[in-house]
């Protein structure tokens, strides 16, 4: 008994099973195994349609997780933007996100350094820290 190919809806969904994914991150991925353009596009938009699919859920979740486990803003929108999230959802999830960015930079700074800098060197290592988790500091 021979077994059917899976269709790129079913390996899409088998994606959306493990996590959220974006429209992009799921072409690129149904690419990969070998799939026509055309039937990735007809497969994503039925997902779409029948909201099992959303860019505007996985940036929500996404960003929600990230500030969560204490990253910034700055790093937070450049990972989103990478994984094909469009700026104007970018900005609208960004901006619905109940973050207080100084009070978690400064949590942030606290856990790892929990004190000022005495010199120079130090100084710029702790910003150097800040700036790569995404916070102005």
């Amino acid at each position: 008994m021979k077994r059917k190919s899976r269709t790129p809806r079913v390996v899409a969904m088998d994606y959306l099973a493990r996590r959220e994914h974006t429209r992009i991150e799921l072409e690129r991925k149904l690419a990969q195994k070998g799939f026509e353009p055309h039937d990735i596009s007809a497969a994503l938009d039925k997902l779409r349609a029948q909201n099992l699919q959303s860019d505007q859920r996985f940036a929500e979740h996404y960003a929600a997780h990230r500030a969560r486990n204490g990253q910034g803003a700055f790093k937070i929108r450049l990972e989103l933007k990478a994984r094909g999230v469009d700026d104007d959802l970018m900005e609208a999830t960004m901006s619905a996100l109940d973050v207080d960015w100084k009070a978690l930079a400064q949590a942030v700074w606290d856990k790892k350094f929990g004190v000022s800098p005495q010199d120079l060197t130090e100084k710029a290592k702790q910003q150097r820290f800040m700036a790569q988790r995404g916070f102005e500091w």
